[in-house]
């Protein structure tokens, strides 16, 4: 199944984990985490299994920022 993220302007978009990758990384800086390699590939694929169970194929981006941070804090307490 092809996935898509719904932009704020209501827009579609092809999934795409390099973009997710981009938004790890931002959000760590942002919160003064430094994330290793493996370290952001585990949070993409937290964010992907909890995107691709969903029954539903267009991904709010809003949704995939609350996961992400959701990620990025399970990330921290590891720290």
């Amino acid at each position: 199944m092809d996935y898509f993220v719904k932009k704020k302007n209501n827009t579609l978009e092809d999934w795409n984990p390099e973009k997710i990758a981009t938004a790890v990384q931002m959000s760590a800086e942002r919160i003064g985490i430094v994330l290793s390699e493996q370290e952001i590939i585990s949070v993409i694929n937290y964010v992907q299994k909890r995107v691709f169970t969903r029954s539903d194929n267009v991904v709010p981006v809003q949704m995939l920022h609350s996961l992400v941070e959701q990620a990025l804090l399970e990330a921290a307490k590891g720290c």
